[in-house]
């Protein structure tokens, strides 16, 4: 059984806490010492079961939050039923943490790694026949290691829905910052949705400010000058209001901007995000010891400098030249 250390925030379907596997302590326990766990009562649980349904389905995908399962528990005096769904801990928060640590400054090279790491995970989201349909920075996780190395995954698939087949399904969405103008337009969307929304979460990671577009209007798109043509060329095709015509995220993975910026290094990055993955424990029952205390106590404090292979660092060091962070 695990136990709460800490509480780490609240979301639309429950809050969400730090917990520890109390049984990690056995080489017979089949999960990590250190857990989110989302937690609801039970009687408003229907948004996260469904989470849980869906995050069993991309069990094992290197770019969504992992899910080790679900229980009930007991809480309080009064003893009342609450659903817990445990996920992977994230110690380095969201994505919008992330940005606001840079300043909305991050280099190219990095935004692109990022922008490779997200494209992943949509791409195989609708394999599945899923849309996310609420892709957004705090909806993205920061995974750090002791090593330096940085890994975004998606998380929070509440509202995600299944497409059973078909290309586009029927609805209404609520009026969010990043949903795409057919959700609010017209209630018929397909996974052109998750597109706009990557788009306009990249166009975030460009400049730390949102595009102010609440409305949907036919407004002038403003990309900061320091894109390059290819970042730009990358947001004009994730941007486009008639969703026929925005490229899809195996599409987007093709683009020149990932291709150039990455080139030669895809291979390196998968493994790495693999590597770690795999040692996502942060307790070990052979050596005894946690193999990094803040990655359970505490959120590591963003770092200025970028979080990337130092062999990968040198080989992009001529485009990233004079991109300083303040």
């Amino acid at each position: 059984m695990w136990q709460k250390v800490k509480r780490l925030g609240r979301g639309g379907f429950g809050v969400v806490y730090l917990a520890v596997e109390n049984s990690s302590f056995s080489t017979t326990s089949t999960r990590p010492a250190a857990m989110a766990v989302k937690t609801v009562e039970l009687n408003k649980s229907k948004s996260l079961k469904w989470e849980t349904r869906v995050l069993k389905k991309l069990k094992g995908n290197l770019y969504i939050v992992e899910c080790y399962g679900a229980d009930i528990s007991q809480e309080g005096d009064a003893g009342t039923k609450c659903y817990n769904l445990l996920m992977e801990y994230a110690n380095g928060g969201t994505l919008n943490t992330l940005v606001n640590s840079y300043n909305g400054k991050l280099p190219e090279f990095e935004l692109a790694i990022y922008t490779f790491m997200l494209l992943k995970g949509i791409s195989s989201i609708h394999e599945k026949g899923l849309i996310h349909w609420d892709l957004k920075p705090d909806n993205v996780l920061v995974f750090n290691d002791h090593e330096g190395y940085r890994f975004l995954k998606l998380a929070d698939f509440g509202v995600s829905k299944s497409l059973d087949g078909g290309e586009n399904i029927e609805g209404v969405r609520g009026a969010t910052d990043y949903a795409a103008p057919e959700t609010l337009r017209n209630g018929v969307y397909g996974k052109p949705a998750d597109i706009w929304s990557l788009g306009h979460t990249v166009l975030y990671m460009m400049n730390g400010r949102m595009w102010i577009n609440r409305e949907h209007k036919r407004l002038r798109l403003e990309i900061p000058d320091h894109v390059s043509p290819s970042g730009k060329d990358f947001l004009t095709t994730c941007l486009q209001f008639d969703p026929d015509s925005r490229w899809t995220a195996d599409e987007l993975l093709e683009h020149p901007f990932i291709q150039e910026n990455l080139r030669g290094m895809i291979p390196t990055l998968e493994l790495r995000q693999s590597e770690f993955t795999k040692r996502s424990s942060n307790y070990s029952p052979l050596s005894g010891s946690w193999s990094l205390t803040k990655d359970l106590f505490g959120q590591i404090p963003p770092r200025k400098q970028m979080l990337l292979p130092h062999h990968l660092c040198q080989l992009s060091s001529t485009r990233i030249a004079g991109d300083q962070v303040n």
